[in-house]
């Protein structure tokens, strides 16, 4: 029998307390929109590690270039950064299940995230206290 040998992932980059906290509140409201939006069909789901991944290594570096921004305020910015990462999650989802056809699971997949994050990073919506589409937080480095 062969063992699996798993990749060495990169070490962690350090990020601010308050860089962690918006990372862990953006986490949390795209897992709840995409739990609400896969309680539609009955089939089991999950994400796939290339996806997570993908969202993850995207948002530990652009949350704190966006807490950087000139006039970044989390506590004035928060409501709506979170939901637009509620939108994210549901765009994810939704493509998701248009995908999965008739197959048994559903997978949320790296182009799955890919496109909700090109999808809402272009939403006139996204503002988090700018212009739309241009807040910080909405901005894909």
């Amino acid at each position: 029998m062969t063992k699996k040998v798993l990749k060495r992932r990169k070490p962690s980059k350090k990020v601010s307390e308050l860089a962690a906290q918006v990372l862990g509140e953006c986490a949390f409201a795209v897992g709840q929109a995409i739990e609400r939006e896969m309680a539609t069909d009955p089939r089991p789901y999950r994400m796939a590690p290339a996806a997570r991944d993908f969202w993850l290594e995207l948002h530990l570096e652009s949350i704190p270039i966006a807490l950087a921004q000139p006039g970044a305020n989390w506590v004035r910015d928060r409501a709506g950064v979170l939901l637009m990462a509620g939108v994210l999650g549901r765009r994810a989802a939704r493509h998701a299940l248009d995908d999965a056809g008739t197959a048994a699971g559903i997978t949320i997949k790296k182009t799955h995230v890919k496109q909700a994050s090109d999808e809402t990073s272009a939403d006139p919506d996204c503002t988090a206290g700018t212009s739309g589409g241009s807040g910080p937080y909405c901005e894909i480095v």
